[in-house]
């Protein structure tokens, strides 16, 4: 927009005195008076839904902040009357602001009336001005109450965005009271109380409770001549905006108190954000009052001056959303959609200001025009209406602008090419820029992309269930898949750099972590567990977490930084897409220019026998990953085949449980548990392994390949979070054949009752225990350098009795019989492999079937890996990683998206960045 030339100057002459207030009950109700220019006019507010203000007040954290309550209500709901002109509101006595209130209101008055200033070209005589005046300014309070409320608020607007946010509450299985209000514009009071109810009826048919409000004045009604003989010169003092009670969130506070929401929902769109014209330094908004800024702003001001905790704020079920996605949602319900209404002049329409238009062309865009003409109550064709054609330009012509609160031009111009009728009109043609295949692509993928930080957290399964419903293709910049501890460490690191993305979710974060055994511990000691912004901070620093406490610990650091997660969404296919990938899901398709597979290779439970199937016949066979207990298996002994932490675990558990136990392992080393004060794990962070890049390793610098892939498939020596003390235990081959467990060699075949073993046992367990040897070797090395004190009693208990005395595994037989050894079960504790199946993208794996490529980027340009064992570092699997491999790949997804967009998002955050 070209520079303006200021017109006006604010003039003392329209200053605002409030004269006096008067609150009433049954049903409670805030009346004002107030004088400008020598005119008194008046404006209540009536909360039928209290009954008294004492419910009210009791709700309060401290008596005293009833006259800032009071002082807060007033002073924005007068706000509407330094329209004409003045630059200062007086407060009477008995309503008092703080400072911070007052610099609040001034913030808000300069925001909310920025259009205003900007289309009269306002100016005013001094800094710090406009400006409340409180006859006594309050103080801050000292005193808090927390609320326990559970229920929400959303209010109903009567237009597709408040059809669109109920809908989405209802699937989420939000509890909701309905807010209702009439004002004193856009008609008939009682005409607007029944486009509310049909609207309510139509969504959620006697299954929500009406919270009705009435605001009324005779500001709106007063005759525009009468006013303008007192002088005033300023225009559009009596614009939407202007409107004192639903455009400012402060008239919610007493419903907040009375009823105890946890929560007041807006339905809200994207666009409430967008800067609509600059004024100098300025962004000049029509819609501030909707902003998400103004939002969180007023939410602390409720908090602050009610003295209560335990408030969400003001949130909106739309904030992620742009008109074009919300129709598509809207059309959804198109029975209930024909009871919405969205113009703010005529209820439900006037057919002759720009918001008529815009609702017009995105219902045709999705519907139809015969739908349009019929819900809007035209029978010509407001593309070509002679009376709305100025609109239709404001609305497509990028160098002016629809005071409404409208989608942007292009939005406009992608939903005229959404729709073959307006195409026709010559009226239309002659405003409507021409829009290249090219340009259209990019308006597609802006306006029908969903911003997931800016949609709520118990709102984003619904949204894209909703869109799945409506057919409609989400675009973002970026897919994860799996939110294990990888997934959510890269979802931070990406919303750091402010990159849009979803994180899909077959179950829940972390839902991996349940699929243990109950008795089941952490091998990694708490005070090593992190995530990127977070570390443990528990009181058991040298603990071993239960699986529960794992997911519960992923949970809970989604929902700190608001990551966003869509759980129960299953991918079922990935594919090229252009230059992006199309992703389909049990909810819907997403479009992204990059993909982050971040599942692990913990996908496909793995059987080393292929006559598994015949084995079921005989006895009870299970996978460890559904072991939960010795009591769910069937009676006898229990056979347990794999010699890794799973299975030396459940070896101990089946022990502990007063069970028989044969195991069948190879040359799998005990490891010392802790050594000279510290555990194993902290030794090896201390000696550059755990986090040393698997490239790094000396037999890989050597071997190449093949070694690379050995390190990528070795696991870790024997260990337990298990243990009297808290701090966890190895696991001595030699105690457990000392407590009854045999011990056999790797299963090697299956043939009618028999189970063939290797001979190969003693030799296996030589190898195991010089391994073990090794192992304390070099965790001593480690500690002499650090300068710990040397070994002591206190270590023996931490370290395999095979290291401490001489031992040789028993004889044992390399064929047992089903029967005559009395199994009952057999836990097959033999690992998982990595499994894709929705991955139909060529050249991304090798012919082992894993990924191609370095550190995760593989050689098709935006698919990436995360989260498998050594794929850059050791523990690149491990709760202890902090997020290291999510640093390093970011960068390369950030410099993908920056060569492929023309967003300045990515190249913005790139430029931080060193690939």
């Amino acid at each position: 927009m070209s520079a303006k030339i200021c017109r006006l100057t604010s003039d003392p002459r329209f200053n605002v005195e409030v004269l006096s207030f008067d609150i009433q009950d049954r049903p409670a109700r805030l009346t004002t008076t107030v004088r400008v220019a020598g005119m008194s006019f008046r404006s209540s507010i009536t909360y039928h839904s209290i009954d008294e203000w004492r419910q009210v007040w009791a709700a309060l954290g401290d008596p005293d902040a009833k006259s800032l309550v009071l002082g807060a209500l007033v002073a924005w709901d007068c706000m509407r009357f330094l329209g004409l002109g003045g630059a200062a509101l007086v407060l009477c006595e008995g309503l008092t602001l703080d400072t911070e209130t007052a610099a609040l209101w001034r913030h808000a008055f300069l925001n909310q009336y920025g259009e205003w200033r900007y289309r009269n070209c306002m100016v005013y005589h001094a800094g710090g001005w406009p400006k409340v005046i409180s006859a006594r300014p309050g103080a801050g309070l000292g005193t808090r109450r927390r609320s326990e409320g559970s229920r929400t608020l959303v209010t109903n607007g009567g237009g597709k965005d408040t059809l669109t946010g109920m809908l989405l509450l209802q699937d989420a299985g939000v509890a909701f009271d309905v807010y209702e209000a009439t004002l004193p514009m856009g008609g008939h009071s009682a005409i607007q109380d029944a486009l509310l109810r049909d609207l309510r009826l139509a969504v959620a048919p006697g299954s929500v409770t009406p919270v009705r409000v009435t605001v009324t004045d005779d500001f709106y009604s007063a005759d525009d001549a009468m006013i303008e003989a007192l002088g005033v010169v300023a225009r559009h003092y009596k614009s939407d905006f202007a409107v004192g009670h639903t455009a400012n969130y402060v008239g919610f506070f007493p419903l907040i108190l009375a009823h105890g929401y946890s929560a007041v929902w807006f339905n809200i769109e994207r666009s409430a954000d967008r800067t609509m014209a600059r004024w100098g330094t300025e962004s000049i908004n029509h819609q501030w009052c909707k902003s998400s800024g103004y939002r969180r702003l007023v939410g602390e001001l409720f908090r602050r001056i009610a003295g209560v905790d335990g408030f969400e704020g003001f949130r909106s079920t739309l904030g992620g959303l742009q008109d074009s996605l919300i129709y598509r949602i809207a059309a959804t319900a198109p029975e209930a959609l024909r009871k919405s209404h969205s113009c703010n002049l005529d209820k439900p329409w006037c057919l002759r200001c720009p918001k008529c238009c815009f609702s017009y062309l995105m219902l045709t865009s999705v519907m139809g025009e015969p739908f349009a003409r019929e819900m809007m109550g035209t029978k010509e064709s407001l593309f070509d209406a002679p009376a709305v054609q100025a609109h239709w330009r404001d609305l497509l012509d990028p160098s002016r602008v629809a005071w409404e609160c409208v989608g942007s031009h292009d939005e406009c111009l992608l939903a005229l090419g959404d729709c073959s009728e307006p195409l026709r009109s010559a009226a239309i043609q002659a405003v409507a820029p021409r829009v290249n295949a090219r340009q259209r692509a990019e308006m597609h993928e802006r306006y029908h992309a969903v911003d997931w930080r800016a949609t709520p957290r118990r709102l984003r399964r619904a949204t894209l269930q909703r869109l799945g419903a409506a057919d409609a293709t989400v675009t973002t910049d970026v897919v994860v898949i799996g939110a294990g501890q990888s997934g959510l460490s890269c979802s931070q690191v990406l919303a750091a750099k402010n990159v849009n993305h979803v994180v899909l979710e077959r179950a829940c974060e972390g839902a991996s972590w349940k699929d243990r055994w109950d008795s089941f511990r952490l091998n990694t000691p708490n005070r090593t567990l992190s995530l990127p912004g977070l570390a443990y901070s528990g009181d058991d620093p040298d603990g071993f977490s239960t699986a529960a406490e794992v997911q519960a610990f992923l949970s809970s650091y989604s929902e700190q930084y608001d990551l966003p997660v869509v759980g129960g969404c299953e991918v079922l296919e990935v594919e090229r897409l252009g230059g992006a990938f199309l992703i389909t899901t049990n909810f819907g398709r997403l479009r992204a220019r990059a993909v982050v597979v971040a599942t692990g290779e913990y996908c496909k439970a793995r059987f080393p026998l292929t006559t598994v199937e015949d084995l079921r016949q005989q006895v009870q066979v299970l996978h460890s990953s559904v072991y939960r207990n010795p009591d769910a298996l069937a009676d006898g002994a229990v056979l347990v085949v794999g010699g890794g932490q799973s299975g030396a675990q459940i070896v101990e558990d089946l022990l502990a449980g007063g069970r028989q136990v044969y195991w069948s392992l190879s040359n799998r080393p005990s490891n010392v548990r802790r050594l000279r004060g510290r555990d194993f794990m902290e030794w090896w962070d201390v000696g550059g392994i755990l986090h040393r890049h698997v490239r790094d390793i000396p037999e890989v610098r050597r071997g190449g390949p093949a070694e690379l892939r050995r390190a990528r498939s070795m696991e870790f020596p024997l260990v337990s979070g298990i243990s009297d003390d808290g701090r966890g235990h190895s696991i001595s081959l030699a105690r457990l054949e000392r407590s009854g467990v045999t011990l056999l060699g790797k299963l090697a075949a299956h043939k009618g009752r028999e189970l063939v073993f290797s001979d190969r046992l003693p030799e296996q367990m030589a190898e195991a225990v010089t391994g073990s040897r090794k192992e304390r070797a070099f965790l001593n090395e480690v500690a002499d350098a650090a300068g710990a004190p040397p070994e002591g009693e206190g270590d023996a208990v931490y370290i395999p009795e095979e290291l401490q005395v001489a031992w040789r595994p028993q004889a044992t037989p390399t064929r047992l019989d089903l029967a005559q050894a009395r199994i009952g079960a057999v836990v097959f504790a033999t690992g998982f492999s990595s499994a894709w199946p929705w991955l139909s993208l060529e050249g991304v794996l090798d012919e082992h079937g894993y990924p191609l490529g370095e550190d995760g980027v593989t050689p098709v340009p935006g698919v990436f890996f995360l989260g498998l064992f050594n794929l850059q570092r050791l523990s690149s699997t491990c709760l202890c990683n902090g997020g290291r491999d999510s640093e390093v790949l970011v960068p390369h997804i950030l410099k993908h998206l920056a060569r492929r967009s023309s967003q300045p998002v990515a190249a913005k955050a790139l430029a931080s960045e060193e690939v």
